[in-house]
C-alpha cells in the first residue's frame, strides 16, 4: 500500500524541493498531485470566470509547464498515485465554463498520464439548496461532462475518480454530488456502462462523509469495489477542515 499526502500540505511554505522531501522524509511514500494552483476557486465559486491561463494552453505546453514539479518528486523518491484536476467545474448560468473545463481536464489525462499517475479526482457539477436547477439537470450534466472524457480515458491507462462532496452556505453544511452512496453508485455504473468498461471509480472523502452526517459503513458497503481511493482526514462535523 502506497501511503501519500497532499503536496499542497507542505510545498507552499518550505518551495518545491525541501517540500517533497520533508514529505518523503516523514515517511510517506507517494503524493496526491494537486494541478489546480491556477485558479481562484473563491472567485468562481462567485461566479467569476478565470481568464485565459496555462490550463487554457496546448498539451504540450501545459506538460512542459508541470514538468519541473514532477522531476522534483520523482527526485525525492515519491509517485504520484493520485493527482486533483482543476475546480469546480461550474458556474451558474455559464454552461460555457464547463464546456472549457471538459478541454482542460482531457489535457489533465494526459499530464497523468506522463506522470504514470493511475487516478485523477475530477469533482462533480454540485447541486446544493436553492440551485436553479434540479438535481436531475445536474445529474444530466455531470453525465455529459464526464461522458465526454470516455473518448480520452480510452486512449490512456488514467481512470476518473468522482468525489464525495458537500456544500457549505452560511456556514451550514450539505450534502451534495455524491454523498448518497447510491447516487454515487449510479454515477459510477452508469459512467462505466457508457464507457463499456472500468474507467471511472470513487475517491472516498472521510471529512466530506463526516460533516454531512452520512453513515460511513453503510456508505462503504453500499459503494464496495467501487472505491479506488482515499482521501482520510478528521473534523468536527462543522465545516471541511
Amino acid at each position: 500500500m502506497e501511503i501519500s499526502i497532499q503536496g499542497v500540505a507542505a510545498t507552499p511554505s518550505l518551495g518545491q524541493d525541501a517540500g517533497y522531501k520533508a514529505i518523503a522524509e516523514a515517511g510517506f511514500t507517494a503524493v496526491d498531485w494537486t494541478l489546480d494552483s491556477c485558479w481562484d476557486r473563491n472567485k468562481i465559486k462567485a461566479g467569476v470566470e478565470p481568464e485565459r491561463c496555462i490550463y487554457d494552453e496546448p498539451l504540450e505546453k501545459l506538460i512542459e509547464y508541470f514538468e519541473p514539479e514532477l522531476l522534483k518528486i520523482r527526485e525525492a523518491g515519491l509517485k504520484v498515485t493520485q493527482a486533483h484536476a482543476p475546480f469546480p467545474p461550474s458556474i451558474d448560468g455559464n454552461p460555457g465554463f464547463t464546456e472549457r473545463c471538459v478541454r482542460i481536464f482531457k489535457k489533465i489525462i494526459k499530464v497523468c498520464e506522463r506522470a504514470e499517475c493511475k487516478n485523477v479526482v475530477i469533482h462533480g457539477i454540485r447541486h446544493y439548496p436553492g440551485c436553479p436547477e434540479s438535481e436531475q439537470k445536474i445529474r444530466e450534466r455531470n453525465l455529459d461532462m464526464y461522458g465526454a472524457l470516455i473518448p480520452t480515458l480510452k486512449g490512456s491507462n488514467v481512470r476518473v475518480l468522482l468525489e464525495n462532496l458537500p456544500i457549505t452556505q452560511k456556514g451550514v453544511c450539505f450534502s451534495s454530488v455524491c454523498s448518497d452512496p447510491h447516487e454515487a453508485v449510479d454515477y459510477i455504473d452508469t459512467l462505466n456502462d457508457m464507457a463499456g468498461g472500468e474507467y471511472f471509480g470513487l475517491c472516498f472523502d472521510t471529512g466530506h462523509l463526516n460533516i454531512v452526517r452520512v453513515p460511513m459503513h453503510g456508505y462503504i458497503t453500499t459503494l464496495g469495489r467501487r472505491i479506488k481511493a482515499l482521501h482520510i482526514h478528521d473534523n468536527s462535523a462543522d465545516g471541511d477542515r
